[in-house]
């Protein structure tokens, strides 16, 4: 028994690193595969290659929680300098080439996102970590203002339907009838929030989309830095931040193809905050359901995609205490579940595909 007990205290106590070279040697299996088979997909195997080679390299150092020495205090001020330096260059980089971006662009935001990252590495309790989630943020809008307006036109066929809907709720100050608004007659939050946009800022359709739902979606992201706090501290919390902004998913469908699911997005993040919060109160708690009957009202599918993930949490939760002991957090409990199913079967009983047709 106590043999089996050491063997799982050293198996969890590494488990970082058995999974940082597990990722590796999947990163190098991936990229071997384009010459073997030519597997076109050698770009991904590079990231995971690198992204648990630069772990495994910087692991200590993540772990570290010594105080900053003067000289390396020193080193962070010169990164902040240099992060506003060079996001002003490719500001006007950009301001020059509108529809046109050079490859200089490109490399300015690698160094942007290297930089943020080489802060993070300084990062300790306690130290303010307001400025790095400004320059998080910054970044996230830069790469997407210079995808969202590389034409003047909105991408993606379902972007047109959605942008026409919300223009419609703009100029005649109603939903639309359903044979217009098809089913999102009874999923219409998105764009609602996007014409009230348009209406207090004297915006287009376009602009509206992107000061809403796509800035929604990058701040919104400050969640994700709360709950990577709390369960690893700030540098994890600034990592996931950063990292998330950068994620490409992430950008295709807050900024690339804007659609109500974008804004589930961003709903689902509060979600996560709320039920990660170390002693939920009634505050959470509110904001909780109330951010649930939200994303049961914005869209149908993604909602039930984002019910399947909390579900996995809890899935999650349960491994968790069967290797440590306990989950260094509050998760989802069972009865927010239960509240979740009924909201969504009492509200998709009453959504109708066709008059005679329910959603089911």
């Amino acid at each position: 028994m106590e043999i089996g007990k050491k063997y799982k205290e050293k198996f969890t106590g590494n488990l970082d690193t058995i999974l940082s070279f597990t990722g590796f040697s999947l990163g190098l299996f991936i990229v071997s595969l384009y010459y073997l088979i030519n597997l076109n997909q050698q770009d991904i195997g590079i990231a995971v290659l690198s992204a648990c080679l630069i772990y495994s390299v910087f692991r200590k150092k993540f772990k570290n929680e010594a105080p900053i020495s003067s000289g390396k205090d020193r080193l962070r001020n010169i990164l902040n300098l240099s992060f506003y330096l060079v996001f002003l260059i490719s500001i006007f980089i950009y301001s020059m080439n509108l529809y046109y971006r050079p490859i200089s662009y490109f490399i300015l935001i690698c160094v942007l996102a290297g930089i943020i990252a080489s802060e993070i590495l300084y990062v300790r309790e306690g130290d303010r970590v307001a400025p790095i989630l400004l320059q998080i943020f910054l970044l996230s809008i830069l790469i997407r203002a210079g995808i969202y307006y590389n034409f003047p036109s909105l991408m993606g066929y379902d972007a047109y339907f959605h942008a026409g809907m919300s223009k419609l709720i703009t100029d005649t100050g109603a939903v639309p009838p359903i044979e217009v608004s098809s089913k999102y007659f009874y999923y219409p939050l998105a764009h609602i929030f996007v014409s009230m946009t348009q209406l207090m800022g004297g915006l287009d359709v376009k602009d509206s989309f992107f000061y809403s739902i796509g800035f929604a979606n990058i701040f919104s992201t400050a969640g994700i830095y709360l709950i990577g706090k709390k369960l690893e501290g700030p540098q994890m919390g600034l990592l996931a931040a950063l990292l998330i902004n950068l994620n490409n998913h992430n950008i295709v469908t807050g900024i690339a193809n804007i659609t109500p699911g974008s804004l589930v997005l961003c709903y689902f993040i509060i979600i996560l905050y709320a039920i990660f919060s170390e002693k939920p109160g009634l505050v959470q708690t509110g904001l909780l359901l109330l951010t649930t009957i939200l994303i049961v009202l914005t869209h149908q599918l993604t909602t039930f995609v984002v019910f399947l993930a909390i579900v996995s949490i809890l899935a999650g939760k349960y491994l968790h205490n069967l290797l440590y002991g306990s989950l260094p957090v509050e998760a989802a409990s069972f009865n927010y579940i239960l509240f979740f199913v009924i909201s969504l079967q009492t509200y998709w009983m009453f959504t109708y595909v066709t008059q005679d047709t329910s959603f089911f």
